[in-house]
C-alpha cells in the first residue's frame, strides 16, 4: 500500500514576542494560515521493519521514528520527499513534512488516532507542526503558561497572496539571538512581526520586496515567521499578477498562491 500527500506552506500573518522565558524559550503568539504551495510526500509500506528516508536529521524520519516508537510499531515504510517549499524561507516546509508523515502513517498503518492525538505527537516535533495539523487560520500563544491551544480566526485573508523568498537565509539561532528585547511586544499581532524589527535594518532587500509589494496593490505586505519570505496580500488579481511579474524578475522564488481553508 503506498500514499501521495500534499504538504502545504503556512505564512505568519502576525508574529508578536512577550518575551524570553526563565527555559531560555520565548513566549511567542502567533497568527498561521496556510497557502498553496505544496511539497509531496510519498509513502509507502515495505516488508523490512525500518523507515527507508536517507536523512536521519531531517523532521520527516523524526516524524515516522516518533510514531514507531510511541506506538510500538513493528512494520517499515519507504518516505520520499519532494520539495517545492524554499528551505529556511519561514514558510514551514519541514513542519508541514512531518505533519503530513504524521497522518499518512497513520491511515497507511490504520492506527485510528484522532486529531487531539495527532497534535499531541506533533508537538513534541514542534509548534509549527502541531499547527499543520489542523491548518486553517488560527491563533497560538508559544510558550508560556497560555501556551498549547489554538483559536480559529476564520477567513481572514480574501484574494490572492504574492510570496517572494530571496536568496537571504536567516536561522532560527540568528533570528531570536537579534531580537531586540526594549522594543518587541507593543503592538497588535495581527499583520505585524517582531521579527522584523532588526530584519528590515540588516537586510534592506527584504524591506525593498514589502515595499514594492505594497507599490504595486498589497492591502498588507509582511515577512513571514523568521523570514526571509515576504508576503503581500491582494484583493484583485491583476494587482496580484503585477506584482508577481515585477518580482520574479529578480526573485526566482516568486509565486501566487491562494489561502486554504479547506
Amino acid at each position: 500500500m503506498s500514499l501521495k500527500l500534499l504538504a502545504p506552506a503556512k505564512i505568519n500573518l502576525g508574529l508578536s514576542i512577550a518575551g524570553k522565558l526563565p527555559n531560555n524559550f520565548h513566549e511567542v503568539k502567533t497568527i498561521y494560515t496556510q497557502i498553496s504551495l505544496f511539497d509531496l510526500i510519498e509513502l509507502e509500506e515495505i516488508k523490512d521493519d525500518f523507515i527507508d528516508f536517507p536523512d536521519k536529521r531531517n523532521l520527516v524520519y523524526q516524524a515516522a521514528k516518533l510514531v514507531k516508537e510511541k506506538l510500538k510499531v513493528k512494520r517499515g515504510v519507504k518516505i520520499r520527499l519532494t520539495k517545492k517549499i524554499p528551505i529556511g524561507s519561514g514558510l514551514g516546509g519541514g513542519s508541514s513534512d512531518a505533519a503530513a508523515v504524521l497522518k499518512g502513517l497513520n491511515k497507511l498503518w490504520r492506527l485510528n488516532l484522532g486529531q487531539k492525538k495527532l497534535i499531541e505527537m506533533a508537538k513534541k516535533l514542534g509548534s509549527d507542526v502541531a499547527y499543520q495539523i489542523i491548518g486553517g487560520t488560527k491563533l497560538e500563544f508559544q510558550g508560556g503558561e497560555k501556551a498549547g491551544k489554538f483559536m480559529d480566526l476564520g477567513k481572514l485573508i480574501k484574494g490572492w497572496i504574492v510570496v517572494c523568498v530571496p536568496e537571504i537565509f536567516i536561522s532560527s539561532k540568528e533570528a531570536y539571538q537579534k531580537i531586540e528585547y526594549d522594543k518587541i511586544g507593543k503592538t497588535e499581532v495581527l499583520w505585524h512581526n517582531d521579527f522584523e524589527i532588526w530584519s528590515l535594518k540588516q537586510y534592506p532587500e527584504i524591506k525593498k520586496i514589502k515595499e514594492s509589494m505594497i507599490k504595486n496593490g498589497a492591502e498588507k505586505s509582511l515577512m513571514s515567521g523568521k523570514g526571509s519570505a515576504v508576503f503581500g496580500i491582494f484583493t484583485e488579481k491583476k494587482e496580484a499578477e503585477k506584482a508577481y511579474n515585477h518580482l520574479k524578475q529578480k526573485y526566482k522564488k516568486t509565486y501566487i498562491l491562494e489561502p486554504i481553508y479547506d
